[in-house]
């Protein structure tokens, strides 16, 4: 486990389940109840865009 520091506030970060985030492979997820789920991808510039999605 790790500890930040965040916007006054002690987080604590599960390195494992961090490291399950670096790759290229998608984690499966149940089908939201709204039937929308939301992609944001941010570059190394800090630039970020959000595109949401609409699932059968």
């Amino acid at each position: 486990m790790n500890f930040v520091l965040f916007a006054g506030q002690v987080l604590v970060v599960d390195a494992d389940a961090c490291a399950t985030l670096d790759n290229g492979t998608s984690r499966a997820f149940e089908k939201p109840k709204s039937g929308r789920f939301a992609v944001k991808v941010i570059n190394h510039l800090g630039d970020g865009v959000m595109k949401v999605f609409r699932v059968a």
